[in-house]
């Protein structure tokens, strides 16, 4: 019986599979209970909805939908589909519907729940999946392990053998299983007894591990290292069965260890080998290598120090070590640390040591090593070379000057004590500056162009003012030449103060000055004195001659006291110029100063105080009495007038030794001891250029008619004809010392004798005067004939022999002067003295010569009339020297 289309929905409607039918829109037009159940709303709620809005909650169908697959291709499709929410899988299959035209008119859809179809084969991919694993993972053990394993028999055949295997032998696993090749066949030949020795060994000891390393030959050719890894396994009787083990390739290793022993032989040969003292030490400080040259060094031998305490180390030198040890343990070593250690005969050594750690493959400490080199050379070398640098240092800071080393930039680069002292600045301010930096123009200029010289052509000098830090300018005498160090072309050189010396030189050049216009002086005072003395000679003859009511007296007396004045200037003259005759006796100026000390008061006024500071125990001194005393009052004189408003004046006297270093800055002056005779005064003081011209004749910074400026002069003529030396010390507005140096005599005070006056005598006797002046030769002989004499006159010392000679009767005294053309005086009467017996001798002049004087001082027993003379005074010295 067929069944009806309402049967056919119950069935439908009561199948346990989802069943709905679905319009061309995606609507729901008819569905199940399964369906109903499966959506889980009521079915009057879902008839006219989407599908995708109640199945899968979107507002659009989703990708891939299978109702849109049916649609398009108009057959049968179908998906399974999970639902992990509901832990749900469904096999979902939709089969379109067309209508009569073979349109698309909707689709039943089917849905089956096949989850526990899906859970049975999941379970069964699993099961399959685990043993594929499992065989994978072995699989992939055996091939991929480092190496080969293998299971061995008795015959040395395989039973297997992994993958690695190729690698390392060149052959595959088939060709080992298959008997094609056997592993005895690639052991190499020289290993094979070895690798058998070695296995029947381990089975007799009834071993259960085996490790051996041999060579085999790979089947390229070349040679590999394989080190076989084997597990014996034995029956139950304990007989040998069969071996499971593991090949690896150790060729790399076997390299490496060959290589490193290798290095470590080269190693231990570089040590044997160095020159210099190498060991090795615990952390304890016990020995463990010792080399050669620590053994020629320090004298043990490797078996005496190996495994023992480092023997170098003195019992005081412990705690030194262990310091440095822990140095070593702290920071990792260190170098060049100089230290003291001793030899195997006692002996102290220097060592420079240095050292580091050693540490093992995971960086613990193990050791210690230290090099050492014995620098008891080079610390002599080192004290050689400080030596030198000192003495260097020394004789460059004994150089009476500065010394300098730059090179062509300016950059200086050595240079001594005296140029830091005398520059005033410091070492880190001179190393800064370029040497033109001590100089101001023009100086700087010259100095430039110096350097520049040096530089071309090899050496130059100049002199030129260095400045001062301070600003003083010291004058210096710089030389320069080139010298070729390391770095290039440098000038080297010094420099010396001249500034004392050009003072010397200006005391020498003044000192000249002096000494010509002395002799100019002197030469004019010895014509003007041939003049005053016919002057007064024949002033006085007509005083005596004139009677005292004659009204011409008053004009004579006028002529003299004229010739007086003249006189007076012309014996300055003289002094100045060293050229008066000098009559030395040995004097104590205290006794002088004492002597004088009234007169000087009288003559400074009230307004001045005196002060005399005399020495006791002065030394003695050989000087002519008066000009002593003419020394004295004309510096008195100059003191006086140099405090017009009252002051004070002091005279000091004092024993004094010039030394070599005074000497050096008084170039004129010879050391020795003197007497040092000083007078000071509180006046205005001098400047420089009034110093200069101090001593020269006329020169005076008095008013007009207040002196005749050779009160100095004559000073400084009595001080040098004496033997001595006068130097001014003054500052403007700080007064003046004027202080005379006379040599030391050690002759005795002369007492003073008082002489009988004696009236102008007359005489009989025949007189020969010899005189190239006419009128003074005809003064003479008119005073000596006026008073009984015969006279004879010659005018110069030629004419004097003649006239000698030719005279037929005695001639009893010569009168002559000294200074004459043709022959001079003292040659006349010596070369007369043979053919006149008993002839007298008498001297005049004005003006010393060496032939009856000498250094100003009149020969002993020789007569001497200065110029010019009275008539009394010529006729007293007559008398007296033919009575003599």
């Amino acid at each position: 019986m067929g069944i009806s289309g309402m049967d056919w929905e119950k069935i439908i409607f009561s199948m346990p599979d989802a069943v709905a039918v679905l319009d061309a829109g995606y609507r729901f037009v008819w569905v199940n209970t399964a369906m109903e159940t499966f959506i889980g709303i009521p079915r009057e709620k879902i008839i006219g909805e989407t599908c995708y809005s109640l199945v899968h909650k979107t507002e659009k169908p989703v990708q891939g939908c299978l109702l849109q697959r049916a649609m398009d291709s108009r057959r049968r499709e179908s998906a399974d589909i999970e639902f992990p929410e509901k832990n749900l899988w469904l096999k979902e299959t939709v089969d379109p519907m067309v209508d009569e035209n073979g349109r698309f008119a909707g689709a039943i859809h089917y849905l089956s729940d096949i989850t526990s179809v899906k859970e049975a084969e999941r379970i069964a991919i699993r099961h399959s999946r685990n043993q594929e694993d499992l065989a994978g993972r072995l699989a992939s053990l055996m091939d991929n392990i480092p190496g080969a394993v293998y299971r061995g028999l008795r015959d040395w055949s395989l039973t297997f053998i992994g993958a690695d295997v190729e690698r390392i032998t060149g052959y595959t696993p088939e060709e080992f299983l298959s008997g094609t090749t056997t592993w005895r066949e690639i052991i190499h030949p020289d290993d094979i007894d070895f690798v058998k020795q070695a296995f029947r060994q381990a089975v007799q000891e009834k071993r259960k591990i085996l490790r051996v390393e041999y060579r085999t030959r790979h089947k390229d050719g070349s040679i590999r290292w394989l080190g076989d890894r084997r597990r014996l396994i034995y029956d139950a009787e304990g007989n040998f069965d069969y071996v499971d083990g593991l090949l690896l390739d150790i060729t790399d290793r076997r390299q490496s260890e060959e290589a490193l022993l290798a290095t470590y032989e080269k190693l231990q040969a570089v040590i044997e080998a160095s020159p210099l003292p190498i060991m090795a030490l615990t952390p304890d400080g016990i020995v463990t290598l010792w080399n050669l040259s620590a053994e020629r060094v320090f004298g043990w031998t490797p078996d005496e120090v190996i495994g023992k305490f480092n023997p170098m180390v003195p019992e005081e030198k412990r705690d030194e070590f262990r310091a440095l040890r822990e140095r070593v343990l702290k920071d990792g070593g260190f170098s060049g640390v100089e230290i003291t250690r001793r030899k195997k005969d006692g002996s102290p050594i220097g060592i420079s040591l240095s050292t580091a750690p050693l540490r093992d493959t995971r960086g613990n400490l193990t050791g210690i090593m230290a090099v050492m080199e014995d620098i008891t050379e080079r610390k002599q070398a080192e004290e050689t070379i400080v030596l030198e640098r000192d003495f260097s240092n020394a004789a460059l800071n004994s150089l009476p000057g500065i010394f300098y080393l730059f090179d062509q930039t300016g950059k200086l680069l050595r240079w001594n004590g005296n140029f830091e002292r005398i520059t005033e600045y410091s070492t880190e301010e001179i190393g800064r500056m370029h040497p033109l930096d001590f100089f101001e123009d023009p100086d700087k200029r010259l100095v430039r162009e110096r350097i520049r010289e040096v530089f071309e052509s090899g050496a130059s000098s100049v002199e030129a003012e260095l400045v001062s830090k301070s600003g003083e300018k010291i004058t210096h005498y710089f030389t320069g030449q080139i010298f070729h160090g390391k770095g290039g072309p440098c000038l080297i050189g010094t420099g010396i103060d001249i500034s004392e010396r050009r003072k010397l030189e200006e005391q020498l050049q003044q000192s000249q000055k002096i000494e010509a216009i002395g002799r100019l002086a002197g030469g004019i005072a010895h014509d003007f004195n041939n003049l005053l003395t016919a002057i007064r000679g024949y002033s006085d003859l007509l005083l005596h001659r004139i009677d005292s009511s004659s009204p011409l007296r008053k004009d004579v007396e006028e002529i003299q006291k004229a010739g007086e004045r003249a006189t007076s200037l012309t014996r300055q003259l003289l002094a100045f110029s060293r050229k008066q005759v000098l009559q030395p006796k040995v004097l104590d100026l205290n006794t002088v100063v004492a002597a004088m000390e009234g007169m000087i008061r009288r003559l400074i006024g009230e307004d001045i105080d005196l002060v005399t500071v005399l020495k006791p125990g002065l030394w003695n001194v050989q000087a002519d009495p008066g000009q002593v005393e003419q020394v004295i009052m004309n510096l008195i004189v100059n003191a006086r007038d140099a405090i017009p408003q009252g002051g004070k004046v002091t005279i000091e006297s004092s024993n004094v030794e010039l030394d070599d270093r005074y000497v050096r800055r008084h170039t004129v002056v010879k050391p020795g001891e003197y007497v040092l005779l000083s007078i000071s005064d509180t006046g205005m003081g001098m400047d420089e250029e009034t110093k200069v011209r101090l001593f020269e004749p006329f020169y005076t910074t008095k008013e007009k008619g207040k002196g005749t400026g050779l009160g100095l002069s004559t000073v400084y003529g009595i001080v040098k004809q004496s033997g001595g030396y006068i130097w001014v010390y003054s500052e403007a507005g700080k007064g003046a010392t004027f202080k005379v140096y006379f040599p030391r005599f050690g002759g005795v005070v002369e007492t003073k004798k008082e002489g009988a006056s004696v009236s102008a005598p007359r005489g009989r006797e025949t007189v020969l005067v010899v005189e190239d002046e006419e009128v003074v030769r005809a003064l003479v002989r008119s005073i000596l004939e006026g008073n009984g004499y015969t006279v004879l006159t010659a005018s110069d010392g030629v004419e004097a022999q003649k006239v000698g000679r030719s005279h037929k009767t005695p001639i009893h005294l010569i009168i002559t002067d000294v200074v004459m053309p043709k022959m001079g005086g003292r040659e006349a009467a010596e070369s007369l003295a043979p053919h006149l017996p008993g002839v007298k001798v008498l001297y005049m002049s004005g003006y010393t010569d060496e032939s009856i004087v000498h250094h100003g001082v009149l020969e002993s027993g020789i007569s001497f009339l200065e110029k010019p003379f009275t008539p009394d005074a010529l006729l007293r010295k007559v008398r007296q020297t033919l009575d003599a």
